[in-house]
């Protein structure tokens, strides 16, 4: 091999050299985005809510961050039913 052959070798090998240093900060950096992006939406409300649905007494509400948002349904009965009389329950203080 002559000498100019690998002196150009050489020059080749050191241009690789140069070049993933930069390339492993940009890899670096994009993972680092993508997991604070991932991390930051499962905990917060970022992107959207995550309702929890209406219910009698509560309003829709947002179980990441607790928003709530409409009204209670309240209750709608037309009619009580009982189904079964429960017993009456005494308590001595003997």
């Amino acid at each position: 091999m002559s000498y100019d052959n690998e002196n150009n070798l050489n020059e080749q090998t050191d241009d690789k050299k140069k070049h993933i240093k930069p390339m492993l900060i940009i890899i670096s950096i994009a993972v680092l985005c993508v997991f604070l992006i991932v991390i930051i939406s499962k905990n917060t409300c970022l992107f959207s809510h995550n309702w929890q649905d209406t219910f009698c007494e509560d309003p829709k509400t947002c179980i990441r961050c607790g928003k709530t948002e409409g009204k209670p349904l309240g209750h709608n009965v037309t009619e009580w039913k009982t189904e079964k009389k429960q017993p009456v329950q005494t308590m001595s203080l003997s």
